[in-house]
Formats: structure tokens, sequence, C-alpha cells
């Protein structure tokens, strides 16, 4: 989801220490170094570039990245 790697994960966009569910639409898959260094971070507390990619490839990364940094969402 944030490297166009093969998912071998499960990744809570909204982690689950920090107010995440553990519901589908919370849930996408990522690699294991994508999933080991996002950890229990926010997106905007994350890579920049894997961040980019991960809003462009899914709606569900999309809309947690507009809630946390308050931009507005076009689609």
């Amino acid at each position: 989801m944030y490297c166009g790697s093969a998912a071998e994960h499960v990744d809570h966009v909204r982690p689950l220490s920090q107010g995440g569910w553990e519901h589908e639409s919370n849930l996408v898959p990522a690699c294991e170094a994508c999933n080991l260094s996002k950890r229990e971070k926010l997106l905007d507390r994350w890579v920049p570039e894997r961040v980019l990619h991960g809003v462009l490839a899914s709606v569900k990364v999309a809309i947690e990245y507009a809630r946390v940094t308050g931009a507005e969402l076009e689609m």
C-alpha cells in the first residue's frame, strides 16, 4: 500500500493506540518494512513519500491523512 512492494502484513491506517479500530475500513495491506516502520505513528508523523504513495493508492489512507492534517479531499 505504501511503497508498491508485496503485502505481507495488514496495517491499521489509524493505529489502535491512536484511536483506530479493528475494522476493514481501517485495514490496508502493507509490506513488512512499511508496517514495522510505521508502527504506532499517525500518517502525518511518518515517511512523507510512503504516505503519498498510500494516499494515491487508497481512499482509506487518503481519508485518514485528511483527518490528521485537516487537508481537504478532492475526489
